[in-house]
């Protein structure tokens, strides 16, 4: 059976990894400004540099007119793929290079929660079991196939006020990368979703996840991860539910209660205690 830490136990070890003051957020504006605000240049070789900004593919070149654009066909063809926050409009560029064909929001999170490893991929990992390879693919293959052109490509976002390009993360992505990013660039001793600190709920078949360790004093999640990884979060968080963790409160559900069976599958998560 798995041991419960108690709120003691896991402020205990968060608060070994506690960083320098950030900017306060507290307020959807704050948010906004934090989002865009230029941010101090990384060190080379940065867990942000290498696994955060990295570009896999190829993706197509931001300009103000494009923005404007795909901004008028989002509005009008998928009104909900463009998130305001604030003063700011958070907004998906999916459009591939190669042919200029644009993809719905809805349609770009189907192609990569249906999307196979390629022949390459399997290759290089030939020891790895159906379900162990089909997930290492989801969490890794940051590229899309264009539905018209079939050409590789990688989605993008920007935001309203700038031109600067933040690679797309689909909700996997973001999850495992977030993962990443607590147990290498916080060194974090616990994880950031764990049976633990009961930040997994399964029911029956379902994973949801909560974001009670992310929002605690000492991680100060919201104004201490990568900033492509937060406008990625933000992407996916209903509106009342940000306001909740700008609150810290707690039991706030993971991208709306999204199921990340394919990322934590319940049994075997049982099995490995």
């Amino acid at each position: 059976m798995t041991e419960i830490l108690s709120q003691e136990e896991i402020d205990a070890l968060l608060d070994a990894i506690g960083m320098d003051p950030e900017p306060q957020i507290d307020t959807l504006q704050d948010l906004s400004n934090y989002l865009i605000q230029k941010r101090i240049e990384k060190k080379k070789n940065s867990f942000e540099e290498q696994y955060v900004n990295l570009f896999q593919g190829p993706h197509i070149q931001v300009t103000k007119s494009l923005i404007n654009n795909v901004y008028t066909q989002a509005a009008v063809k998928e009104p909900k793929a463009i998130v305001k926050i604030g003063n700011i409009e958070i907004i998906p560029i999916n459009i591939c290079p190669t042919c200029n064909n644009y993809h719905y929001d809805e349609e770009v999170q189907e192609i990569y929660s249906e999307s196979k490893p390629d022949k390459s991929f399997i290759s290089k990992n030939k020891k790895l079991k159906e379900y162990d390879l089909i997930k290492k693919w989801k969490m890794e293959n940051r590229t899309i196939c264009c539905k018209k052109c079939k050409t590789y490509f990688q989605p993008t976002i920007v935001y309203s006020k700038t031109h600067n390009s933040i690679p797309y993360f689909c909700k996997l992505q973001t999850v495992k990368t977030l993962d990443d990013w607590f147990l290498t660039e916080r060194k974090s001793k616990i994880q950031l979703f764990s049976l633990k600190t009961k930040t997994i709920k399964i029911n029956k078949n379902r994973t949801s996840f909560l974001w009670n360790v992310f929002l605690n004093k000492n991680i100060n999640g919201m104004e201490t991860c990568p900033q492509a990884l937060l406008t990625n979060i933000v992407r996916y968080t209903p509106i009342e539910h940000l306001e909740k963790m700008l609150r810290n409160e707690k039991n706030i559900p993971v991208f709306n209660s999204f199921d990340f069976t394919p990322y934590y599958k319940p049994t075997q998560i049982f099995n490995e205690i």
